[in-house]
């Protein structure tokens, strides 16, 4: 059983973007609590849009992962766990947002914790390495 997780430098800058909007969340709320011409709803509303985001960088850093077993790949997207049969896997191809396998019955199922991440370092990107291991697995199950 293999694991892939988006890479560290990418990891630690969703975790410090979560971090540093939290305090400024806290900041709203305390800017809106001190407000008394009607605005503070205002300051609530940002502080509610910086708590998403930061909750958003906490699950987009820690819950996507691609994990390729013998039998099957499970795909940790976002919000939800996919697990596909190796033997439905016709390939497996890198692109930007992640890789994209190609299923038997023509359906495509993305798995975002690896993709070319070139605007960050061209030396992280492991989509291609993933995709060949896929597909090669795949393979191997079909055989």
């Amino acid at each position: 059983m293999q694991t892939w997780r988006p890479p560290g430098l990418l990891r630690i800058m969703h975790g410090l973007l979560a971090l540093v909007s939290l305090p400024l969340a806290a900041l709203m709320v305390y800017l809106g609590a001190r407000d008394d011409d009607g605005t503070a709803w205002q300051a609530y509303a940002i502080a509610a849009v910086l708590l998403a985001c930061a909750f958003l960088f906490v699950v987009w850093t820690f819950n996507r992962r691609i994990t390729l077993t013998d039998r099957e790949v499970r795909i940790r997207n976002t919000l939800a766990e996919r697990r596909i049969p190796l033997a439905t896997v016709v390939s497996a191809e890198p692109k930007r947002s992640g890789v994209f396998l190609t299923l038997s019955d023509g359906s495509v199922a993305k798995a975002m914790a690896v993709g070319n991440y070139y605007w960050l370092a061209p030396h992280l990107s492991r989509a291609d390495k993933v995709a060949e291991e896929i597909t090669s697995a795949a393979r191997r199950a079909r055989a």
